[in-house]
């Protein structure tokens, strides 16, 4: 008898399947998505203009001095900050002139002053133009403070906004491959409470950065727990790992716990009887397998190291769509909030669909589907035009729909693909290489501030069509057993079929 038949005696998904799903992996993911998408908010930069250095007599005098039914702050900005192409004010240079000067020459060029007439005097002066030397006046209508606000990081340091959020997938790529590789030395438990410990610490550590510079240190520390909490969740101490360690006392420990709260008897040393005399021929990891396996030895399997570079690249493509569509939605409408919410909204039903649908059209199946979906969303969401935004919302929406469902099959289809003694280190090298993308993520982003709000969702929509290629070159796992040996992964389709002929012979 296999371990897959054993463990098939205690119930695929019971009770203690549903249990460690509700209080392990969905918790997880809870601090992990307020450490991935804080930053939107943390970090958002309200609309601003340079601050006029006028004094409070000369205010007072313009203000009193204005036409009836003129705006102080409008007439005030109007002599102090040009105009862009679009009409708004400039966010980052004032004209180089003595704002308080100016107020004299204009209540003396008229008693009552207006809009036209200021725009006029403006336009006869045509003064030369500075960078902001006297800070920001920031609009407090969506944000009372933020900490681009509250530190000017803004304008010539706007890019400390997109470096710090690379920073952050930068501390994944460090942390990925270390607590991957932990878990598989280690243990599943103590690199998943390590991993969690750092996340918590770093994200209390956020609340009270001393400059912008600490709090870029912090995301990058808070970065390498991420998604090593939300990836370990998915692996804690399995029977099958404990195996593949010699530790097969514990593993009769769990799988008795396992069948018993799953409402099943089991003998109670079935696993010990069943796999003791079959060892060598059960499909079982030897331990010279498990302890030779390193990235080098990794190599030595073209097979499989092949389907992990596949895998990594989709897995990357499919970090960066997901994060493009949760942080570009602030730049395609003023008011990002309630577009957030609704894209955040999305994400549950495309968990459910996810779910359901990887069990029903298999893992590839899905995959191919959701993500070839998107690519087609995200490639129309670049052609609406500006003022559509409902229409905006809702093709987002439907996006993140089915990239939250492709990211729901691809952890499964990852830990399917590569045998028990390498999935830690395989969900390593693949959330590694995810975050490497990442990296580029938020400059995808930039291309919008400097090129059109357009091009980054054509990007995510090439890239997303470019997995869903890729992707057909991975085998179908849906109902196959699991390999536990990187022979059994490198000849896949071989062992597939040799287990699937003892299946038939002894049923």
């Amino acid at each position: 008898m296999t371990f897959d038949e054993i463990l098939s005696l205690v119930g695929d998904f019971g009770p203690y399947q549903e249990w460690i799903f509700l209080l392990l992996c969905v918790p997880a993911s809870l601090p992990t998505a307020a450490s991935l998408f804080n930053h939107i908010f943390i970090s958002a930069v309200p609309e601003h203009r340079c601050h006029p250095p006028i004094s409070s007599v000369k205010a007072l005098i313009l203000n009193r001095s204005l036409a009836a039914h003129e705006d102080y702050l409008r007439v005030l900005y109007t002599l102090f900050i040009p105009r862009e192409a679009s009409g708004r004010f400039s966010q980052c240079v004032h004209y180089d002139i003595d704002i308080n000067s100016v107020v004299d020459q204009v209540i003396a060029q008229s008693n009552h002053p207006n809009s036209s007439s200021v725009e006029s005097f403006v336009a006869r002066n045509r003064w030369p133009v500075v960078k902001c030397q006297n800070g920001w006046d920031y609009d407090t209508t969506q944000y009372s403070e933020t900490l681009a606000s509250k530190m000017d990081v803004v304008c010539d340091l706007a890019w400390w906004i997109s470096a710090t959020q690379s920073a952050f997938y930068a501390g994944g790529m460090i942390g990925c491959p270390v607590f991957g590789r932990m878990s598989d030395k280690w243990g599943r438990r103590p690199a998943f409470l390590l991993s969690l410990a750092v996340m918590i610490s770093g994200n209390i550590a956020e609340t009270f950065p001393h400059n912008y510079f600490a709090y870029a240190i912090i995301r990058f520390i808070v970065g390498l727990s991420f998604p090593s909490v939300f990836n370990l969740s998915f692996l804690i101490e399995s029977p099958r790992w404990l195996i593949s360690q010699g530790r097969t006392d514990e593993a009769e420990i769990i799988l008795q716990y396992m069948a018993s709260t799953n409402g099943i008897h089991l003998p109670p040393t079935l696993l010990k009887e069943k796999l003791t005399s079959q060892h060598s021929t059960s499909g079982l990891p030897r331990e010279d397998d498990s302890s030779e396996v390193d990235m080098v030895h990794l190599f030595k399997f073209p097979a499989v190291s092949g389907r992990l570079i596949v895998l990594s690249i989709v897995w990357a493509i499919t970090a960066i769509v997901y994060t493009g569509m949760s942080f570009g939605v602030s730049d395609l409408v003023s008011e990002p909030r309630l577009p957030f919410l609704s894209t955040a909204v999305a994400e549950i039903p495309g968990v459910f669909f996810g779910w359901f649908a990887m069990g029903r059209y298999g893992r590839k199946g899905t995959i191919l589907g959701t993500m070839s979906f998107n690519g087609i969303l995200s490639l129309a969401v670049a052609f609406i035009p500006e003022g559509f935004t409902v229409l905006l919302i809702l093709i987002l929406s439907l996006a993140k729909l089915s990239v939250s469902a492709t990211f729901t099959v691809i952890y499964l289809f990852a830990g399917e693909l590569f045998p028990t003694v390498i999935r830690g280190l395989a969900l390593g090298v693949a959330t590694t290489m995810s975050q490497g993308g990442l990296v580029l993520a938020p400059y995808i982003l930039l291309l919008g501030t400097l090129y059109g709000r357009n091009v980054p969702f054509v990007i995510f929509g090439l890239l997303a069509i470019l997995a869903t290629v890729l992707l057909m070159t991975l085998p179908e796992t849906l109902d196959a057993p699991l390999p536990t040996t990187m022979q059994e992964a490198e000849n896949y389709q071989e062992f597939i079929e040799r287990e699937r002929r003892k299946k038939a012979l002894s049923a």
